[in-house]
């Protein structure tokens, strides 16, 4: 760069005020023209402050009378406009400073035009993510509940009537409710597949029927589908699709699925929610919800057995109307699967641009459905078989690939698909698997895949007593139980299914993790551990996947392919140990990750403390026995006595329109007469007594 120039100095000439002086009086600044506040910058004020002295400086000495007109003339300009104009938008003409602007600095300067937008609207906040709200009336309530009563009445009545004949017994009655769930559709198709993974609270019997419910109801009208895409795309079908078939390929309780083809030549299905269906389901959950709360009220069954029931079904109602839930994961799943390079699995994918609540749109899925090939291998079908190989499909390849899946989404993937049934699953040329349907998805905290993890080492290394702590730690937390009873009746559930993997002569279905998922599943109904709808989730789908594998192929060893798996997890484990302790010590992340090793360590202490001054498992914390027992009792008396008043008020108020007068000893013994005072109060004893007899059978443990 060239010599740095010397600023100009500026000669300063102080201001004159109106006698002629030069500025040394201490009225030169006095007497300026008085600058009226404003919302203006304090500096744009000081500026015009200082361009006027400077400006009335520098011009020759006037006379008295022209520098009073000089004065005024400043004023009116200073005062009129209020220095507006450095705050709005430039104006077209300043009316009021003519006759300055060729003279002074007082000018107007070029702006940007602006984008003409009201600066006080902030416009809407950005687009969030909804929770789908179903409002039902009590009246639509009402009308299910009679609905519910009446499935109610005639199971009962069935089950008389084969007492009747002496054909009662559990496998009848467990083909009866799956009889009328099935004929009633709806929720209580819905009812019934998740009541079929509670294996803790209901008969194997009954879990196995109601396994074979079958989700299918006459098929919705094409014009409701048809409102729905238009409305969602906001123009016309044709705009959508080239080709739409009005004929639906699945019709199930919730939802219709259609086939069709875009403009850029894709294939997809076409899935669209039933008309009112949301409202219906609510409302029948709404009844049951009624229904099993009567049923806790009453004591018939343990206080807080049915909750969790209740809010999983509620939970899965939702998730299943909403298909923005569905759409979700089936993202997440493909995302994971391609990271994971398991290439034979897959999912359709889906085009977001067409989604909401009530239609999701996904590429469509070709193939052989799972359960034909099933099918074919059952019946010994030669025609299906031949077609099946020559197209590449081998079912024993397969059902190992299906064991791959399971182990890969219960011990890795963040999310696994709960209802494997074999019509969600299509097998395409060269064995490979696509999953469709994620109405039904489970997760698993870092704390139960760790679990699980554990469980599966020690089961094929044959340590039973390891499998045993392992399992105990995925139902935790626990209720008081005594834990020394459940680990013995556990342990030799576990040491019965490592003598069936070692046997060669073992049932096909005794060398499959679902022997010793049922009898946790039964011993946690017996302890009455309540199970959260993960493991649940975990739990079904590891059944179906284990019972679809055997089914394709009996002679499949489950062992091999588990330690395969487990390998090959210590592989990818190895390689990202390498792989972090190369990147451990960059200059960009090494005191980040230092910083996390010292949080790790103080964590690691916490636990160490926790684990030496608590018990070795997690308790439910519940109230002394003896509160609790007291307390129930003062609120039954004291409900009793609300009630009496009540009706001793009834009484009075009845006697004193006949004209009678009752004393008050007179009133007491007509109250505790009352045939309907004592039924009640016989009912609220009786259920107090089982409540109280309830938490008095709980185990007490000692923290």
């Amino acid at each position: 760069m060239g010599k740095n120039r010397k600023r100009p100095r500026i000669k300063v000439i102080k201001p004159i005020n109106v006698n002629g002086d030069n500025g040394s009086s201490p009225t030169a600044y006095t007497n300026l023209p008085n600058i009226k506040r404003s919302s203006s910058s304090y500096r744009v004020q000081k500026a015009v402050s200082r361009g006027i002295q400077s400006w009335l400086s520098q011009t020759a000495k006037p006379s008295k009378s022209r520098l009073i007109k000089r004065k005024r003339r400043s004023q009116k300009v200073l005062e009129t406009n209020s220095l507006e104009p450095w705050e709005n938008n430039r104006p077209e003409s300043h009316s009021s400073s003519k006759g300055i602007e060729d003279e002074a600095p007082i000018r107007s300067m070029q702006r940007r035009q602006q984008l003409g937008i009201n600066p006080d609207i902030y416009g809407s906040p950005p687009p969030m993510m909804s929770i789908m709200q179903i409002q039902v009336s009590f009246l639509q309530v009402l009308m299910r509940l009679g609905v519910w009563i009446y499935a109610i009445v005639k199971f009962w009545t069935l089950i008389f009537w084969d007492w009747l004949q002496r054909k009662d017994s559990v496998e009848r009655r467990a083909q009866r409710v799956r009889i009328i769930l099935q004929s009633m559709g709806g929720i209580f198709i819905k009812l019934g597949q998740q009541m079929a993974m509670r294996v803790d609270l209901l008969p194997y019997p009954y879990c196995l029927e109601l396994s074979k419910l079958l989700d299918k109801l006459p098929p919705e009208t094409t014009k409701h589908a048809i409102q729905v895409i238009e409305r969602v795309t906001q123009k016309p079908l044709a705009d959508t699709f080239t080709q739409f078939d009005p004929e639906p390929i699945g019709s199930a309780s919730i939802a219709c699925v259609y086939q069709a083809v875009l403009h850029n030549g894709d294939k997809v299905a076409v899935k669209v929610r039933r008309a009112n269906i949301g409202k219906l389901m609510m409302a029948d959950w709404q009844a049951l919800n009624w229904l099993l709360g009567i049923v806790e009220l009453l004591a018939i069954v343990r206080p807080g057995t049915t909750t969790y029931l209740r809010a999983d079904l509620r939970e899965v109602i939702l998730g299943e109307l909403d298909f923005r839930h569905e759409a979700r994961y089936q993202e997440v799943f493909r995302k994971t699967v391609k990271e994971s390079k398991n290439s034979f699995i897959n999912a359709p994918k889906v085009y977001f641009e067409l989604l909401s609540e009530d239609l999701l749109v996904t590429e469509f899925a070709s193939g052989v459905w799972l359960w034909e090939v099933l099918a074919a291998i059952e019946q010994k079908d030669k025609d299906a078989l031949a077609y099946l190989e020559s197209i590449d499909i081998n079912p024993t390849i397969v059902a190992k690939r299906l064991a791959w899946a399971n182990c890969w989404g219960n011990l890795e993937n963040i999310i696994f698909h709960a209802d494997p049934h074999p019509a969600n699953i299509v097998i395409r040329p060269g064995n490979k698997l696509t999953f469709i349907d994620f109405g039904a998805c489970g997760t698993m905290s870092e704390k139960t895949r760790r679990h699980s993890q554990r469980l599966n080492y020690c089961f094929i290394n044959k340590n039973v007593r390891g499998m045993v702590q392992s399992a105990i730690s995925v139902l935790e937390p626990l209720p008081p139980i005594d834990v020394d009873s459940f680990e013995r009746e556990l342990e030799l559930i576990y040491w019965q299914v490592v003598f069936a993997f070692e046997s060669k002569h073992a049932e096909w279905w005794e060398r499959t993790s679902m022997t010793a998922w049922l009898g946790v599943m039964k011993l946690a109904g017996k302890y009455q551990i309540p199970v959260a709808r993960d493991t649940l989730n975990l739990v079904r789908a590891t059944l179906l996947y284990d019972t679809i594998v055997m089914r394709l192929d009996s002679k499949i060893d489950s062992i091999k392919l588990l330690t395969k798996y487990l390998k090959s997890m210590g592989k990818q484990s190895r390689k990202r140990i390498r792989k972090q302790s190369r990147n451990l010590f960059n200059q960009e992340q090494s005191y980040t990750q230092l910083e996390e090793w010292f949080r790790l360590a103080d964590t690691a202490r916490n636990r160490l403390e926790q684990f030496l001054d608590f018990p070795k498992y997690t308790f439910t914390s519940l109230v002394d026995k003896l509160s609790y027992a007291v307390s129930n009792i003062m609120w039954t008396v004291g409900f009793i006595l609300i009630v009496g008043v009540v009706f001793a008020i009834a009484i009075a108020g009845i006697q004193n329109i006949q004209g009678d007068m009752l004393l008050q000893g007179e009133l007491i013994r007509k109250v505790l007469s009352n045939r309907l005072y004592q039924g009640f109060m016989v009912a609220i004893a009786i259920i107090s007594t089982r409540r109280i007899w309830f938490r008095v059978r709980d185990r007490s443990i000692r923290r």
